[in-house]
């Protein structure tokens, strides 16, 4: 090494630049973070989801469902290059996943890789529109009333 070659501070390897090198920017970098617990709710009458406060009535299915939102939940590095992710899944019992999310990529020039666990939580509540059927809210009593005369049978059916 030279007088004139520029230097890591950190590590004291060579550099293309002035500042950390490759390496030491990618072990001061968190470029990979996930959420540990995602939860889902869905309406068990109808299979309604909801997202936030707002219900969407598409249907899904739960293995599907359960990949988007575990990608969903892992925030990744803008810098992070030739992204590559990959999941596994189990179900441990009928309210729970367990998922893994495998992640590869190029940070910096130098490959990166590593794991994220979360678990899925499915909540079942029943949604607005359910709520109301089941509550009997939709039917109404109607009064017909005829002035200075019975109502025909075609006006009491």
């Amino acid at each position: 090494m030279t007088i004139q070659e520029n230097f890591c501070p950190k590590c004291g390897g060579k550099t293309e630049n002035e500042g950390l090198c490759n390496k030491c920017k990618v072990s001061s970098v968190e470029w990979l973070t996930c959420e540990k617990r995602v939860p889902c709710v869905i309406c068990p009458t109808c299979g309604s989801m909801k997202k936030g406060s707002i219900w969407t009535d598409v249907p899904y299915d739960r293995k599907q469902l359960a990949e988007e939102l575990a990608f969903a939940s892992v925030a990744v590095h803008v810098d992070v290059q030739d992204l590559e992710l990959a999941i596994s899944t189990r179900d441990p019992n009928p309210n729970r996943t367990y998922c893994i999310v495998y992640v590869k990529g190029v940070l910096y020039g130098e490959p990166v890789q590593k794991t994220c666990e979360m678990l899925i939580v499915w909540t079942k509540e029943n949604c607005d529109r359910c709520s109301r059927l089941s509550g009997g809210y939709y039917e109404s009593t109607i009064q017909v009333r005829a002035t200075d005369r019975r109502p025909d049978s075609y006006e009491r059916e």
